[in-house]
């Protein structure tokens, strides 16, 4: 099941959650009012099992040209980032792999929609550079959690672009990732 957020056309203002069904998608809220409208709520109430049965009921759908798809998830509080995690990308780079992953996070607020411009501060930085990322979505909360249980936290995978001033990254802010993300 592919989980989106999104919203109509004629309502820009309201984020929605749904799941795509082809080339159209269902509003999850639309087809079971007991279910929270975003996703974030879905998954504080614990109603993913409810969702997950919903094709069953065959619910209406919508054309993708009646919406507009938002940013995957909202209302979070943290995005954690695992750096120089890919040896091809660290060999381009003449580094090598930490043999402890680096952590690092970026805001919230950074996570947009699929469609959404990535709003990029040319005024303050001349070394944007991008990446393509495998996302892994934590879809409950975890801590302390062993590598065997690992999965069972995992709500699934996505694909992220992550932007990076690298001038911010590297030579300023004393190395720290944050300001360049």
């Amino acid at each position: 099941m592919k989980l989106v957020q999104f919203v109509y056309n004629e309502n820009p203002g309201e984020i929605r959650a749904g799941y795509l069904e082809g080339d159209k998608v269902v509003d999850i809220n639309k087809t079971d009012c007991s279910i929270p409208s975003t996703l974030l709520e879905i998954l504080k109430n614990g109603d993913l099992e409810k969702v997950k049965k919903l094709p069953l009921m065959k619910p209406p759908s919508i054309d993708l040209s009646s919406i507009k798809l938002a940013a995957p998830i909202h209302g979070h509080d943290k995005v954690l980032c695992i750096g120089l995690n890919y040896k091809d990308h660290c060999e381009e780079q003449n580094l090598t792999p930490p043999q402890v992953p680096m952590i690092f996070s970026k805001f919230a607020s950074t996570v947009v929609g699929p469609k959404d411009a990535v709003k990029l501060r040319t005024d303050v930085t001349n070394k944007v550079d991008w990446e393509v990322e495998l996302t892994v979505v934590i879809g409950k909360p975890a801590n302390r959690v062993k590598a065997k249980d690992a999965y069972k936290y995992v709500l699934g995978y996505t694909v992220a672009q992550d932007i990076s001033a690298r001038d911010w990254q590297k030579e300023r802010n004393g190395g720290q990732f944050l300001l360049g993300k």
